[in-house]
């Protein structure tokens, strides 16, 4: 505010390391600011910076989860654009969300739970009054959710019960509660369908309870026979002709079809959640000039024993961050010292620019060649592999990680190497 310019808060680190702790105790100094000045807000009525507070344990429900480094880990990068008046009021806030692990609705790694909202919502749902709505067992009974239960130490009914006090305070109606709720319910009755085969294999294949779709489309809103239909049949569109056609696949087609549904559908939810927030801690009104403060919250860098695509998508973002770390802490730094004439002794640093190039470039970089794959209509993770394999047959930064049969590929990250499944 004094020199009048906006400003960049980067927080990063390796997972576990604090980050979001680190996060809430930024703006929660801001809110702090806000009240030694006296910014009350008017009767009936919640300031910008407690909205910004209460946000908190909404994203934390929706976007956190416990793994094997961190029981409070969050599983998405944001960025909280904060802006205040020239008097240094603090006027607004927006949130902008990516890359949320969607893997880790349907699969974890032992010892890790999903999003800490399911959980939330099997505990506390029942002393909601919302289980004739939703139909929830609990936590243990539900294929996604069916591995590690419980967090020591945490009550997720007390928590669940706060994540809706929350809402309340953000201004959710019931109604908008409710959807949020019954959205997060069908994304775990999806992991819990079965199927079987149709007594004629043109017709695909069918799911086993009929009920339990029934209820899914209920609270999806959704018509059964076009859920039905997704499951039994691939859509695909003849390139020439522009002609749809409906492919009949096998029961490990749908299931995996189910899993693409729960995946996409939590992330829209969460997607649409940021932006309730948003609609809640934005600024009305143009108002006068204003200076901004973006606070960047990013994963760390993490290896796992299972490692997905996104976790690919995680680390390259680090090595991203990485990067612009180095450009502007040595080579911008240094090249600084040498122009005004200050003696330094120079300071080497791992220059990661080799890994970014093998991972983006184009048309052969590992993500183009990912691109193209996914464009084939006969591709497997077999043909994907050994296109890998083929391309990076000297590559000291993705290679095979043993000479042996793999379904695996390797890359030498910045901090490590990491295995990709």
């Amino acid at each position: 505010l004094g020199d009048s310019r906006n400003q960049s808060i980067i927080i990063s680190g390796e997972s576990g390391a604090g980050k979001t702790e680190a996060t809430k105790r930024v703006l929660a100094y801001f809110a702090n600011l806000q009240k030694t000045a006296a910014s009350a807000a008017p009767a009936g009525s919640m300031s910008i910076e407690d909205q910004i507070l209460q946000s908190n344990p909404i994203l934390e429900a929706f976007g956190n989860a416990k793994t094997v480094r961190n029981d409070n880990s969050s599983r998405f990068g944001k960025f909280i654009d904060i802006e205040f008046d020239t008097g240094g009021k603090l006027q607004s806030a927006k949130i902008s969300n990516y890359l949320l692990e969607k893997v880790r609705v349907v699969k974890q790694n032992a010892c890790e739970r999903g999003y800490h909202a399911f959980y939330l919502l099997c505990a506390g749902a029942a002393n909601a009054g919302l289980n004739s709505m939703l139909h929830l067992s609990g936590a243990g009974e539900h294929t996604y959710t069916a591995g590690c239960t419980e967090v020591p130490g945490v009550d997720d009914a007390e928590n669940f019960q706060e994540m809706v006090e929350c809402m309340n305070s953000l201004g959710f109606t019931t109604e908008e509660r409710n959807a949020v709720f019954k959205t997060t319910a069908a994304v775990l009755h999806l992991g819990d369908l079965d199927f079987e085969p149709c007594s004629d294999s043109q017709d695909g294949c069918r799911i086993t309870d009929a009920d339990k779709a029934a209820k899914i489309c209920q609270m999806l809103h959704v018509d059964m026979k076009d859920f039905e239909k997704v499951f039994g049949f691939r859509t695909l569109e003849d390139p020439f002709t522009k002609k749809i056609i409906d492919m009949p696949q096998d029961q490990v087609g749908a299931s995996n079809t189910r899993h693409s549904m729960a995946k996409t559908t939590y992330s829209r939810l969460f997607d649409w959640l940021v932006w309730r927030i948003n609609q809640s801690t934005m600024a009305k009104g143009a108002g006068s000039k204003r200076h901004k403060i973006g606070i960047l919250d990013i994963y760390g860098f993490e290896v796992f024993e299972w490692n997905s695509f996104e976790q690919l998508c995680i680390n390259f973002a680090n090595e991203k961050l990485q990067q612009h770390f180095n450009s502007h802490m040595f080579t911008l730094e240094q090249q600084l010292y040498s122009e005004e004439g200050i003696a330094w002794s120079h300071i080497t640093f791992q220059d990661n620019r080799e890994i970014i190039d093998t991972l983006e470039r184009k048309p052969l970089g590992l993500f183009s060649i990912l691109d193209s794959e996914c464009l084939m209509p006969n591709a497997t993770d077999t043909s994907c592999l050994n296109k890998l394999y083929n391309s990076f047959k000297t590559s000291r930064i993705c290679y095979k990680p043993s000479r042996f049969a793999s379904t695996n590929f390797a890359v030498a990250h910045y901090a490590g190497e990491v295995v990709y499944d």
